[in-house]
This record gives structure tokens, C-alpha cells and sequence, in this order.
């Protein structure tokens, strides 16, 4: 299906540019007089791409009332007058889109600026000094004229065309996603078809001159706005090699259409005519050459974030955000099939690595990935969510392969060989089905991993839990009590405020670990425990969620956690500024805002001293709305932090959108990036792209002097972790 979809946006593009050109000769226009287009074409498209596909249909009704009434153009002069520009300005639109890098699309006034910089003042440079060769030949040129002056108004008269087109386009390349990431546009995968979209390209871009304009002067530099944009984007798509062959075949029919005078086209004759011919032919290869050049090693650099957002380093395998993912697709669907998930645990994970260290244990998950993928593909998707922990998911009851089920059934155990020492391992399973009883992929995976752990150790086997029995029933009420804790901690006040200092990297080392200039602090919460212990947010949190008390747990910290800063002596110093997370839930509670403003108001703390950490999973699961948030935060003279980021498939893809003042580099890449050269690249990435939008960034889990010199060579902003400190209490307010 998107092969076809694909197939036929390129065949309707060929045959509007074959049509469009054959018809373009009678109402041909240059100059000033040409600017009348840009304003109308550019306004219905602009409108288009800002308020969707449907606004393109009143865009096409309005120019086309546009020209039969103000011009009074023939009706079918109007119509293909409208479709050519609606698709020039399309063209346009994509190609500008291309060279503007998409950090820039979240800083609207450098945004604005690069684009009217490209639209009036380089784009018609451009193509007066294209024309050069042709007009000065023509005779155009008058004699007693100045060149200088005459170069001035002709670009004059180009400007004022691209002054009028280029706003629009800057509004709709704010909201434009299509054409750059759209989906029917599909990579060829083999060599056939590689040919077939290479010799549709061809083809295109030689109707074009077919039937286009027929002089030569007059015809080449407006061929070349029609034919860059199509290169761009079979450059874009294609590759270098496959991008060049294009080229080729493309500069080579230009220079034998015009060469032999193939249908029609004048033969050159003057030395000029030739210069004018070799210069546009070399313009446009070198132009296309070089976008293919330009975008190769960012597709590939985008192609590796997407993948490193969704699977395990170490193992290849994917990992707990893509399993997580797909649970839900799963537990929403209703087309009746049952597929069902298999937990399976590395008894002796532990026990290995401290025998062999990090190379044992990483040679180990990377042989056990290998092994799980030989008995359990291609009939399940196969997961690694933990240290020694993987999950696999079968398409439906029943469809998991016997081999799978006699090597998970198997007492011999699974033997490992490490530097000529043996090592047996024996994974624990179990298997339930996805079905809607369960809440969400937590609950689901917190089931399987309860029942995995209760099994002895060494007890082997793979087996079945019925959602509906006992012991599911009982995890029912364990999360019923945890929401009666929790509900009893909000009114007894059995919460507990910790911080942990986030510390630049721009001092000496030695000033860190003496916790000398401590700049920020992450605000933490703990539920006190019956016994006085407390208990992390990841044990009681996802409870919370389940039962919708998120917003009144951050209700309770938002208000404590102010009144502790106006009386804490280190937290209220004015370069201090603390963080406090929010949740997904408060997000969308669209009263929170004003709760944080009201309580802002109830203190004497400033605004500027707060900044609220919301994590990249929550902030994609509605961007519209978190990037509504964020601005009312920002407003208030709070900062924004986006925590645990790099681990969302399109990070980068997102960032444009939300007005954020800090990235917070996921622990994920933090760990071993001494050793992990994909997290190394991942990191040197966000930080890039932190300091082009002037965002700041704070990696965590910063446990090591390894780790931390790596990170200030790097040059990442902040720093948090236990070489900093560990979580302390905050002092008690009066």
C-alpha cells in the first residue's frame, strides 16, 4: 500500500510538471511583473500546510477566483496558473524545508531570519548571476546602462517576488512534516526498484524540457527551480551513488535535447549559448550532488537515534520502551487476537558477573541474545528489559515454537564459556497473555516478574499464569492497599522531601566532590514507611497512577517543597535553583497551572528559582499539550527541564516543539559510556543539539572520576549523581 501510494504522488507530480510546462509559454511573466504570483500562491499554500490538507482544496478555490476576477484569465489559463504555482510554491516549500536545519525551527526569530536571508537575498543572488550568461547574450542589456545598476534592479524585481513568498513559507515550514518524514514516500530496498524510480525521475525531469519553454535564455533558469527541488528530493531519498547516476542521466538528455535540438529545442550556437548551457548543467549536478552528500549522514545519523531509542545496546535486541509500546498497541487491540508474553530471568546473572566482571557479563548477554533469537524467531519479537531480564511476545495463544518450549522445559541447563572457564545458566520463565485485564505494561510486567522471583532458585521450566487466578486477584488487592497508603500519606502528611545536588562541570574537579559550589538540586520524594524506612517512587508511583492520585501527590510536593525553600539557608540562596518532577497527569490537569501560581504567590519564593522536571515519555504522550504547558511554566518565570531524554523514537524530531531550558541526558547513556561507543555518540549528539537551541544539559548518574572527565571533556553543562552526593533531607521548615 505505500509502495502505491508513493507511485502515484510521483506520477501525478510528472504529469503536473508535463502539463504545467507545456502550458507555462503563453502567460510566461519575469521581473517584477512575475512577483503578482508569489503573494496569492504563497498565502493559499502557506494556509494549507498551517491548518491541514482540507484548507488546500479553499487555497486552490480562492487563486483560482483570484485570476478569473482580478486578471481575468481564461478559466483554463486560471486553473493550470493555480496548480502550477500551488506546486512551485510546493517544491519550494520542500526544498527550503531541507536545508534549514530543524534545531533552527525552535528559535522563531533565527528561523525567520535564515529564511528570509535564503528567500530575498540569496535565492535571487542566485538566480540573477544564473542569468548572467544569458541575458547579457540576448542583447537585454542596454549599451548606455550601467551593468552594475541593471544587475541591481533585475535583482531588485527577483527579491521583491521572493520578499512577498518567503513569510508564508516560514509559517508553513513551522507546521511542515510531510513531505520531509511523510510516510508514502518509500526507500527502495532492492536494485529493481531502484532502477524503476530512477528512470521515473528521468523521465520527469526530461518532459519537463520536452514540452517546456522553447528559448533557450528564457527557459534554462526557470527550468533549473523546477528541476533543483526534484533532484533535492530523489537526492534526499536515493543516496549518493544512485542520486549520481541521476544526474547523469538527467544532465546528459539536457545537453543532447538541447545539443541536436530534440523536439523541438533551439541548437546552441554562439560560444555564450554553449556557457550557458555547460553552466546550468553543472549548477544543477553540483547542487544535487551536494544535498545528497549533506543529507546521507544525517539520514543515517537520524536512522541510528531511532534505533538506539528502541533497542539494547549491548544485545541488539529491543528494549523496555519498544516492549512497553507495544503492550499497549496490543491491549488496545480489539481484532481478537491473543498474543501472549513470556518473561524470562538469568538466575545466576549476578553470580556471573561478579566471577567475569563487565566483559564476561557483556559477552553473556550478547551470546544469550543471539541463542534466544535462534529458537524463538521469527514467531515472537524478543526483548531485553533489564540487567538479566528479556521478554518475548508471541502472536498469538499457542504460537510459540516447540523448540522454545523443550529448551524452556529442558533441565540440562544453558552453558556459557568464558576464557576457557565453563558456566551453566538456568532462565526462569513464565508466559500470560496480553488481554485488558491488566491496567497498563506495568502492571503486566510487574505480574510475570512477581511470579518469576517467587520460583526457587535453580527451579527451571516454562510456566502459565491465568490472569484470573489467585494469585492475580491477590496482586488486585495488593494494589488497592497501596492506593489506601497512599491516600493516608496525602492527609497524615507521611511524605518525605529529599534533595540531590546537581553540580557544574564547568569548575575543577576537586571543587565537585567538595560539593563547594552546588548550583541546583533535584527535590525527591519518599513515602515514609510504617517502620520509619523509606520507600522509593518506584515502589508506590505506579500505583499512584493506576489510580489517578498522581495530581494530588504533586500538589502536596509543590506546596511542601516551596515552603521548605523560603526556609531552608542553603536552598533559598538566590543561585540556587531547584527542581521538582511532575507527572503526566498533572499535565493534563488543566487547573494545575494556576495551583502552582497560587502557591508561588503564597511565598516568598521567586519563580525564577524553580524549575519543574517532566520526563520525554510523558512530554510525546501529548505533545500539543505539554508544549502548552511548558509555555504556561515559562510564562509564570519558571524553567523547564525534559528529563530522561534519548529514550523517546524521535527525540530530536520533537525537541523544535517544546520550549525547553534543560535536556536531561537519560542514565541509560551515562553508565558505561566510557566503554559503549553508541551511547559516546548518542551523548556528543544531544549535546549538539543543546548548545545550537542554547539548552542546557545535565547528565545523570554520574557515579564515577571516569564517567565525570569524559563528561567535562565532552563539555555537558551539569552534572547529578552519587560522586556529587547522595539524596539528603531537607530541613524542616518552622
Amino acid at each position: 500500500m505505500p509502495f502505491i501510494k508513493s507511485l502515484i504522488f510521483q506520477i501525478s507530480v510528472s504529469v503536473t510538471l508535463f502539463l504545467a510546462t507545456a502550458l507555462s509559454q503563453p502567460f510566461h511573466f519575469s521581473g517584477r511583473e512575475e512577483s503578482m504570483f508569489f503573494l496569492p500562491a504563497g498565502v493559499g499554500l502557506g494556509i494549507a500546510w498551517r491548518y491541514g490538507n482540507r484548507a488546500l482544496i479553499g487555497a486552490f478555490v480562492g487563486l483560482f477566483i483570484y485570476y478569473t476576477t482580478l486578471h481575468n484569465l481564461e478559466l483554463w489559463v486560471a486553473l493550470w496558473t493555480t496548480t502550477t504555482w500551488i506546486f512551485s510554491v510546493y517544491f519550494a516549500l520542500w526544498g527550503l524545508r531541507l536545508f534549514i536545519p530543524d534545531v533552527l525551527m525552535k528559535a522563531p526569530l533565527k528561523s525567520l531570519l535564515t529564511f528570509f536571508g535564503f528567500g530575498v537575498v540569496l535565492a535571487p543572488l542566485i538566480h540573477t548571476l544564473l542569468d548572467l550568461p544569458m541575458v547579457i547574450p540576448a542583447g537585454l542589456v542596454d549599451p548606455d546602462q550601467d551593468i552594475r545598476i541593471f544587475l541591481f534592479l533585475y535583482w531588485q524585481g527577483e527579491a521583491f517576488g521572493a520578499l512577498l513568498l518567503t513569510p508564508v513559507i516560514f509559517l508553513a515550514g513551522r507546521n511542515f512534516s510531510m513531505l520531509y518524514h511523510g510516510d508514502y514516500v518509500v526507500y527502495p530496498k532492492n536494485g529493481r526498484e531502484k532502477i524503476f524510480w530512477l528512470s521515473l525521475f528521468s523521465l520527469n525531469i526530461l518532459s519537463t524540457f520536452l514540452w517546456g519553454e522553447t528559448h533557450l535564455y528564457a527557459g534554462i533558469s526557470d527550468q533549473l527551480f523546477i528541476l533543483f527541488p526534484l533532484l533535492a528530493w530523489s537526492a534526499y531519498r536515493l543516496g549518493v551513488t544512485f542520486s549520481s547516476v541521476a544526474v547523469f542521466l538527467t544532465c546528459f538528455g539536457i545537453f543532447s535535447f538541447y545539443a541536436f535540438g530534440f523536439g523541438g529545442t533551439p541548437i546552441p550556437v554562439t560560444e555564450q549559448e554553449y556557457i550557458a548551457l555547460l553552466t546550468f548543467i553543472i549548477t544543477i549536478s553540483l547542487l544535487t550532488y551536494s544535498v545528497a552528500v549533506v543529507t546521507l549522514e544525517r539520514r543515517l545519523e537520524t536512522s541510528r537515534l531511532r534505533y538506539a531509542a528502541t533497542h539494547d545496546p549491548l544485545s541488539g535486541l529491543l528494549n523496555t520502551r519498544a516492549l512497553k509500546d507495544r503492550l499497549e498497541s496490543l491491549m488496545k487491540d480489539d481484532a481478537g487476537i491473543k498474543p501472549e508474553l513470556g518473561y524470562l530471568e538469568i538466575d545466576q546473572y549476578e553470580e556471573m558477573r561478579r566471577h567475569y566482571g563487565v566483559s564476561g557479563r557483556n559477552m553473556l548477554i550478547k551470546r544469550f541474545g543471539l541463542h534466544l533469537n535462534k529458537i524463538l524467531s521469527p514467531s515472537c519479537e524478543i526483548f531485553r528489559i533489564g540487567a538479566g531480564e528479556f521478554a518475548f511476545i508471541s502472536k498469538e495463544k499457542g504460537a510459540l515454537p516447540k523448540s522454545a518450549h523443550t529448551w524452556l522445559n529442558n533441565p540440562e541447563p544453558y552453558r556459557f564459556e568464558w576464557e576457557k572457564k565453563h558456566f551453566s545458566i538456568i532462565p526462569k520463565a513464565c508466559l500470560l497473555p496480553v488481554t485488558s485485564h491488566f491496567d497498563s505494561p506495568h502492571h503486566l510486567l510487574e505480574l510475570a516478574s512477581a511470579h518469576v522471583n517467587r520460583l526457587s532458585k535453580g527451579e527451571r521450566g516454562l510456566t502459565s499464569i491465568d490472569p484470573m487466578d489467585d494469585g492475580v486477584l491477590k496482586d488486585r488487592q495488593i494494589r488497592v492497599k497501596w492506593m489506601g497508603k497512599i491516600q493516608q500519606a496525602l492527609a497524615d502528611d507521611q511524605f518525605r522531601l529529599l534533595y540531590q545536588p546537581i553540580v557544574s562541570l564547568n569548575e575543577k574537579q576537586a571543587a565537585f566532590k567538595n560539593n563547594n559550589r552546588m548550583q541546583h538540586v533535584e527535590i525527591l520524594l519518599r513515602l515514609i514507611a510504617e517502620d520509619g524506612s523509606l520507600i522509593e517512587p518506584g515502589i508506590f508511583m505506579p500505583y499512584a497512577e493506576t489510580f489517578n492520585l498522581m495530581p494530588d501527590v504533586d500538589r502536596w510536593v509543590v506546596s511542601k517543597a516551596l515552603h521548605l525553600i523560603e526556609n531552608d539557608p542553603m536552598l533559598r540562596q538566590p543561585e540556587t535553583i531547584c527542581a521538582i518532577n511532575l507527572s503526566g497527569q498533572s499535565i493534563n490537569d488543566m487547573a494545575f497551572p494556576e495551583y502552582i501560581l497560587e502557591q508561588l504567590k503564597n511565598t516568598n519564593v521567586e519563580a525564577k528559582k524553580i524549575c519543574f522536571e517532566i520526563t520525554e515519555t510523558v512530554a510525546l504522550s501529548d505533545l500539543k499539550q505539554a508544549a502548552n504547558f511548558f509555555s504556561q511554566l515559562r510564562e509564570m518565570g519558571c524553567s523547564v527541564a525534559l528529563d530522561d531524554f534519548g529514550t523517546g523514537t524521535a527525540s530530536f524530531e520533537y525537541l523544535k516543539r517544546l520550549h525547553v531550558d534543560y535536556l536531561k541526558i537519560d542514565g541509560s547513556f551515562i553508565r558505561e559510556i566510557e566503554g559503549n561507543k553508541l551511547d559516546y555518540v548518542i551523548v556528543t549528539a544531544i549535546r549538539d543539539v543543546a548548545r545550537s537551541t542554547g539548552t542546557k544539559t545535565i547528565a545523570e548518574y554520574v557515579e564515577t572520576d571516569g564517567v565525570l572527565d569524559l563528561l567535562i571533556k565532552l563539555g555537558v553543562d551539569y552534572g547529578q549523581g552519587y560522586i556529587f552526593g547522595k539524596p539528603e533531607e531537607i530541613t524542616k521548615s518552622e
